[in-house]
């Protein structure tokens, strides 16, 4: 309900948002109380193992890092803790589970200290004021991850071009390598399904250092017009007037295919290649 204002960087997942409706609910729960017999310390003895763990995850998100808005600053975090607490990453995180007992108190709270007819009225109330106010967050996300019903997975490589590629080459790999690359998911659907090894995909994590000389030989591969006969090479829109400079097109093709421009190497020798694509189509 209310408009965006900034924020400090890499915050987003420490962004633990009550929401319209959680701040309802939590006036609602707090009324109820008043009037009610909870007693929150006798439940606080009884799951004492609960609450030092939700104390510790509160703490260790707030982390070493301070912030109002787009304000903030890092207090030093001495060794071995820091590489202790890099493990678990993001600390932001890990108040997702103390977020869902607050949630799950309130809503304890509201069904103990009313009756079923007004407690139920409450929580619907809060629920239809939740999902107003924090769609704006979540409905892009459903919509971007949200896939039509479909027995087969819809690929838009659909150019008879790609299945010749696969019965011809062994390996598909991307130039330069890119992790997440915007259109990975169709080639690796592509690769898995022709048995291809390749290097188009979307990794949670990988490890720089092993990472950077790979890069440096793909741009060595796309300067020099180097390229191995039994791969297939899918090049970045960026770097295709490097690849075009540098390539012997006598002897392999360079096209613009289904919107992806397309490394292949040794295909103007092959005579059933070229029958399944016409070399001059453009390639721009």
């Amino acid at each position: 309900m209310l408009p965006s204002f900034p924020g400090y960087g890499g915050s987003y997942e420490g962004f633990n948002f009550l929401g319209l409706g959680g701040l309802v609910l939590v006036g609602f729960a707090w009324f109820g109380y008043r009037k009610s017999d909870i007693s929150p310390r006798t439940y606080l003895r009884q799951e004492r193992a609960l609450t030092v763990t939700a104390v510790s995850l509160t703490i260790f998100a707030i982390s070493n890092t301070l912030a109002v808005g787009p304000i903030g600053f890092s207090l030093p975090f001495p060794e071995p803790f820091s590489s202790i607490a890099n493990v678990f990453r993001s600390s932001g995180r890990m108040f997702w589970p103390v977020y869902y007992l607050i949630f799950l108190g309130l809503i304890f709270t509201v069904v103990r200290s009313f009756s079923r007819k007004v407690a139920l009225r409450g929580l619907a109330v809060a629920l239809a004021l939740q999902v107003a106010d924090t769609g704006a967050a979540w409905l892009p996300i459903r919509s971007y991850f949200a896939a039509p019903p479909a027995s087969q997975w819809q690929s838009n490589l659909t150019d008879p071009f790609w299945d010749k590629a696969a019965e011809r080459y062994g390996t598909l790999r991307l130039l330069p390598p890119r992790n997440n690359w915007n259109r990975w998911s169709e080639f690796a659907s592509f690769a898995q399904k022709n048995d291809m090894p390749t290097d188009i995909v979307y990794m949670a994590r990988f490890g720089d250092s092993r990472f950077d000389p790979y890069e440096v030989q793909a741009f060595e591969r796309l300067e020099k017009g180097t390229y191995e006969p039994s791969s297939l090479y899918v090049v970045q829109v960026e770097h295709r007037e490097t690849a075009r400079a540098s390539l012997d097109k006598s002897i392999d093709l360079i096209a613009n295919i289904d919107g992806v421009t397309v490394i292949a190497p040794g295909w103007m020798s092959c005579i059933d290649c070229l029958a399944v694509f016409d070399p001059k189509k453009p390639d721009n």
